[in-house]
């Protein structure tokens, strides 16, 4: 792309950005309203009073894919004794379909079922367990993932804050973000498919393979992990500018190519032992 196309493509994505924001704002306003005037809620209550937690998984062995799909509510993946998923039975449905498990969460009406939007649901991984592949979209709830590993690794994020912590891929990664902050640490990601969106981005992986980095609009902060020789970087000027310090791009034999396409807004490109 040109620079004036990916100007259009940047605004488009801020415009669209805006507006879901806009909508969303909207309907809790008037969602929070109602429910004060009809129901006559203190302004004290939150949605934590209609959260009801529980184990809702059942116990799983063999596990190879796995699916989240969230609308509302926040995520929290880490490793613990054994597999577990923690949410409100009600809101979020449990399924087990041979070797992959889908979590996902139900269709609720906003007006009738207010204080169940926006919960937690905390998935805990026995330490052994690796999946071949493992997508997960989120809508606007916060996501904190640490030391999860699959071949294939998708995300699909929405609006809100995101952290990733040790995160593996060892054959594909593709990873979409939306509007918010996205932090990823000490990741290993093999042919890495990156699409930011809008806001601020702190990627700290080592990368293999060929991997490619599209900024969007704000500030993205990529630091790669192990030496010079391991990359091999090309960059396609936008609108913005990209600030190296400790890596060159005029390696033509790095073992593994990354390439990047800017946006809109500032690129810190750094290289860490």
């Amino acid at each position: 792309m040109n620079g004036v196309q990916k100007a259009i493509k940047a605004l488009a994505t801020l415009l669209a950005a805006m507006i879901m924001i806009g909508m969303i704002s909207a309907v809790v306003g008037v969602g929070v309203v109602l429910d004060r005037v009809f129901w006559h809620k203190e302004a004290t209550s939150s949605r934590d009073d209609g959260w009801q937690e529980s184990v809702i998984s059942e116990k799983v062995e063999n596990v190879r894919e796995l699916k989240i799909n969230l609308k509302s509510a926040s995520l929290t993946i880490e490793r613990g004794a054994e597999f577990e998923v923690r949410a409100d039975a009600e809101v979020v449905e449990f399924r087990r379909e041979g070797d992959t498990v889908q979590i996902e969460e139900k269709d609720l009406n906003f007006f009738w079922q207010w204080e169940q939007f926006g919960g937690e649901v905390k998935v805990i991984l026995p330490e052994e367990m690796e999946f071949s592949k493992v997508a997960i979209e989120m809508g606007a709830g916060v996501m904190d993932v640490r030391d999860l590993e699959a071949e294939e690794l998708k995300m699909d994020l929405g609006a809100g804050k995101t952290e990733l912590t040790r995160i593996i891929a060892t054959r594909e990664a593709k990873i979409e973000s939306g509007a918010g902050l996205l932090i990823v640490r000490e990741a290993k990601l093999a042919n890495l498919n990156f699409d930011m969106g809008v806001g601020k981005v702190e990627l700290e992986a080592k990368l293999e393979g060929t991997n490619k980095i599209n900024a969007g609009l704000g500030k993205l902060e990529l630091m790669l992990v192990g030496e010079q020789d391991d990359y091999r970087v090309s960059f396609d000027a936008g609108l913005g500018a990209m600030n190296q310090q400790g890596i060159s791009l005029e390696n033509p034999n790095g073992r593994n190519r990354v390439e990047i396409d800017g946006g809109v807004g500032a690129i810190d490109l750094g290289l860490k032992n």
